[in-house]
Order: structure tokens, then C-alpha cells, then sequence
């Protein structure tokens, strides 16, 4: 177990209270908590963070994502759940309802908590999307949860780091990409090589197969995927869509103020598609929405497969 109290101050002294972190908050404007105020006073309702990781994603000091999330445990009472203990994940794994029917070890695959617990279809969307690459692929042996909630924070970054380093070495020398940005972005953190699910598309642009007719979408990137938007979009355009979003933002995960703004700049679309099974699910449960297509859902029915489009709440009539 780690001290939290210590690790949260060492972080926040090493703040200089620039205030690139309050730019770049969703929640802000919502009602949310400002992170430079936390990182300066630590005066706010940390409650309020929605955990997308922008604050430390801009800032080049210290972790304010760190000191919101460890803030987090202490005044939620957060601990791990049991079940992670037990199976490795804090959402019960579903079973795939389609076969990803995997079929080589070209590329692992990291699915991560919320596809398997909630949209383990996109399993057979990454192998279908790694076979138009001309690549084989695999789902990740003894994989676990990133331990990137809130929840892992008392573990410290020694307790965390057995895990990764297990992860890792199980890709046995093979490609390592995630179907989430949070998995991504948490590994990475602790050298692990591994790919967001954007730029490793986008390393195979040429490869990418052509919509049979054009589509109007609503690109959301995510959070985590917010710094590779100019490469989604330019997948996007390659394929043949014509993007009617001037901007972008964070789906809220339970605040429905955010997902009504998103709601208002997706107007016009066909249909949403995101690189965040987290976005998905949320775009995918919101009442009067657009329907949700995850980029690898994209490329698999640009190249005649849509299997997995009647696994969804809403369904895109295209």
C-alpha cells in the first residue's frame, strides 16, 4: 500500500500554477472541479472529476490527473473491487457473441474492461480491421484491467507496476495495441510499447478500404484520443466521409449536460464514430442519439462486414 496523502502533495508542489490544466477541462463550464485549484489550495469537490486525463495530458511538471484520482479514493473510499482479485477485471466479462475468430501473433490485442464487459463485439472489429492491414492478431494472453480507476490508487505505482509488466511481457515480442484510449495511455505511462487504436489505423492508411457510398459523420475522438483527432480525421476523409463536426469534446461519462452538447454538435450526422468504448457505450445509451459506430466497426463495414452493427441499442440504418 502506498501513502496517498504523500504522494498527493509531492505532485502538487511541483505545480506552478499556469493553468493549462483549467483550459482543458470539459467539466468545467458544467459545474465541475477546476484541477489547478486542486493542484494550488486543494480546495474543490474532487467528487466532480470526471478522470479523463486532459489536465495531465498537457501538463509537462507534474500529474494533475494523479492527484484528482489518488483525491478521489481517499474521499470515496475507493479500494479495488473483488472482482479484480478474482478474474482480473472490475466489469464482469461477458461472453463474445460473435467468434473474433483470432488467427495469428502478428498483433495482440489488449480488449480492456469495458469491451469485454459491455461491447465485447469490437474483439471481432480489431481482427477484422488487423486482416484488411494484411496482419494476423490475437487477443492478449492473461490480460488485466489497466488499473487506470480510481479505485487502483492504493496500490501506488509499485503495486501497479507487476501487472503491466505481466501484460507486456505476454505480448512476447508482438505488436501491442489497445481497443482503449485509458488502457493505452496508462500502460504507456509505464513503458509499456502499446498502440492507441488511432495512430495504429492511421499507420495503415493506404490500406484502408473505401465506403460503397459516402457517409456524414460526427467524429469524437474521446479524451484519450483528443491529440490524434487530426489523424481520425484524415482516416475518416480517406474512406469517404464528410465530417459535419466542428468540434469535439468528452462524452461526460455519467454527465448528461456534456453528452446534450454533444448531442447539439453532431446534428446532421449519419452517425457517430468513436476510438472510446467508453464513448461508445454512452452515445450508444442516449435516449433520441445518433447510432455509434466504433472505428474498427467502420472499417470492417467499409469492407463488407457488418455483423456486429445489430449488437447495438441504437441501429444505424446505413
Amino acid at each position: 500500500m502506498v501513502d496517498l496523502e504523500t504522494e498527493i502533495e509531492m505532485l502538487r508542489r511541483k505545480c506552478i500554477n499556469c493553468g493549462k490544466c483549467t483550459a482543458v477541462c470539459p467539466s468545467l463550464k458544467h459545474g465541475g472541479v477546476d484541477p489547478k485549484e486542486i493542484m494550488v489550495s486543494g480546495e474543490g469537490d474532487v467528487t466532480l472529476c470526471l478522470e479523463c486525463g486532459n489536465c495531465s495530458a498537457v501538463c509537462r511538471r507534474t500529474d494533475p490527473y494523479r492527484v484528482m484520482r489518488d483525491l478521489r479514493a481517499l474521499v470515496m473510499d475507493k479500494h479495488p473491487p473483488d472482482l479484480f482479485f478474482s478474474d482480473g477485471v472490475i466489469l464482469p466479462r461477458m461472453q463474445d457473441p460473435i467468434d473474433p475468430a483470432w488467427d495469428g501473433n502478428d498483433v495482440k490485442v489488449l480488449p480492456g474492461c469495458v469491451v469485454q464487459g459491455r461491447l465485447p463485439y469490437l474483439k471481432y472489429t480489431v481482427r477484422k480491421t488487423c486482416s484488411v492491414f494484411g496482419l494476423t492478431s490475437s487477443e492478449l494472453e492473461n490480460w488485466t484491467c489497466c488499473l487506470r480507476p480510481a479505485s487502483f490508487s492504493e496500490l501506488g505505482e509499485l503495486g501497479r507496476r507487476p501487472y503491466l509488466s505481466r501484460m507486456s511481457a505476454s505480448a512476447k515480442g508482438s505488436r501491442l495495441i489497445s481497443l482503449c484510449g485509458g488502457c493505452a495511455e496508462e500502460m504507456s505511462r509505464t513503458g509499456t510499447e502499446i498502440d492507441n487504436i488511432i495512430p495504429f489505423v492511421y499507420e495503415h492508411i493506404d490500406k484502408l478500404p473505401a465506403l460503397s457510398k459516402p457517409l456524414k459523420v460526427a467524429m469524437e475522438p474521446g479524451c484519450t484520443g483528443e491529440r490524434y483527432r487530426k489523424q481520425m480525421k484524415e482516416i475518416l476523409t480517406r474512406m469517404g466521409c464528410e465530417i459535419v463536426n466542428k468540434t469535439d469534446g468528452c462524452c461526460g461519462n455519467k454527465t448528461l449536460p456534456m453528452m446534450d452538447e454533444r448531442k447539439t454538435e453532431c446534428k446532421g450526422a449519419d452517425i457517430i464514430v468513436v476510438a472510446c468504448p467508453n464513448c461508445q457505450k454512452r452515445y450508444d445509451a442516449y435516449e433520441g442519439g445518433l447510432p455509434v459506430l466504433h472505428l474498427t466497426e467502420l472499417i470492417s463495414y467499409a469492407a463488407g462486414d457488418s455483423s456486429t452493427l445489430g449488437f447495438h441499442k441504437i441501429r444505424a440504418d446505413i
